[in-house]
């Protein structure tokens, strides 16, 4: 009886250990592809525009005393480079993650991975864009065979993965829920060096960019 305990408490173990692990959102040269479906206005001919932009973390830098990632992003396909640097920076400390832009304003947070079903987030953006967001389920999903937890908000819906950021703008979120008249954005794929960790089911690459009909799906 003694051995049977002791294995289910090793099995026990190990599972906690392995449902607890964390995926940091930074890291060195992982990329993310976020993809902009714009639908043309009237008059005819309507059309839909599809364009992808790739934003990749590299580099340090220290800003206050502390360490913070370059970002750098592309409007073509991240394979032919053409990186331009944008001039926002970030770190992660905690499970949280920061963003620093302005020294008027100083560091944000865009992120807490730490939070829990029912859990509150302050959101302060400037008025009138101060705001709470409010986690409504807390839950895992599978990503290349790799245990992610998400975090599902209401009003605005939004949802977060841990390793991933938001699907809709990663480097943008809730926040790109208010860009009217700008299309609908998605999170397309991301990567690291070490090979690709997301990717929407609907498409089967991470670069996107074409003009169609109206009705005809990419």
């Amino acid at each position: 009886m003694k051995s049977v305990t002791f294995l289910f408490l090793l099995v026990l173990t190990c599972y906690s250990s392995t449902a607890q692990q964390y995926y940091p959102f930074i890291g060195e040269n992982k990329t993310w592809a976020e993809l902009n479906v714009f639908q043309t206005p009237l008059p005819d001919p309507q059309s839909t525009v599809y364009t992808t932009l790739t934003f990749r973390l590299a580099g340090d830098t220290t800003i206050e005393g502390s360490i913070w990632k370059k970002l750098f992003y592309t409007n073509n396909d991240p394979v032919f480079g053409n990186w331009q640097q944008d001039f926002c920076f970030y770190r992660e400390v905690d499970q949280k993650v920061y963003r620093y832009c302005d020294p008027m304003t100083g560091e944000e947070m865009l992120y807490d991975f730490s939070l829990s079903a029912g859990d509150s987030l302050f959101i302060e953006d400037g008025q009138p864009f101060d705001y709470w967001i409010h986690v409504v389920q807390a839950d895992s999903v599978l990503l290349n065979g790799q245990v992610h937890r998400r975090l599902l908000f209401d009003d605005p819906a939004e949802t977060w993965i841990e390793g991933i950021g938001s699907t809709y703008r990663p480097f943008d979120p809730i926040y790109a829920q208010f860009d009217l008249g700008e299309g609908m954005y998605s999170l397309l794929c991301v990567s690291n060096p070490e090979g690709q960790i997301f990717q929407d089911s609907l498409y089967n690459g991470c670069f996107v960019e074409a003009t169609l009909p109206s009705g005809v799906k990419e």
